[in-house]
């Protein structure tokens, strides 16, 4: 049976363009996340409202979105590819191992995000791909918040 708390969280977040993941972090642990729980027991309900409404609702194992048409996909997909090929460089250019990003206790320091935003070509892919020039924006908003606010 459908909850109507759970299904206004799934709304609120679907509706905001964010992505409902299998897991969440909750102390620097994995875990499973309620609200993709909710939306598994309950997804044939939970597709049928959402294309009723003239979305696409899109899942997978290990998340759902919702998205309105391919173009918007299709810039997200690219922007987030953007953002990760900036960050690939900046690591290999300093040194670094892909394990700093792998692992959810490590991670980008604010001086690493700053030293990606300092690449010379940074600036110029973030402005062509309509992004902007703040690459802590862009990085929290598309790659951790899965959202593309323009």
């Amino acid at each position: 049976m459908v909850s109507l708390q759970k299904s206004e969280q799934i709304f609120n977040t679907l509706m905001n363009g964010r992505i409902i993941n299998r897991e969440i972090i909750d102390n620097d642990v994995l875990v499973a996340n309620p609200l993709f729980n909710e939306i598994m027991d309950n997804l044939e309900v939970y597709k049928k409202q959402y294309e009723m409404s003239g979305f696409k609702f899109l899942h997978s194992g290990d998340y759902v979105y919702i998205t309105e048409d391919e173009k918007n996909k299709t810039d997200i997909a690219m922007k987030a590819q953007i953002l990760l090929l900036l960050i690939g460089k900046y690591l290999n250019n300093n040194n670094y191992s892909l394990q700093k990003i792998k692992h959810l206790n490590v991670g980008l320091t604010r001086s690493d995000i700053l030293g990606v935003q300092a690449m010379p070509e940074t600036i110029e892919l973030l402005n062509r791909a309509g992004m902007g020039d703040d690459v802590f924006v862009q990085i929290k908003n598309i790659l951790v918040e899965r959202r593309d606010c323009k």
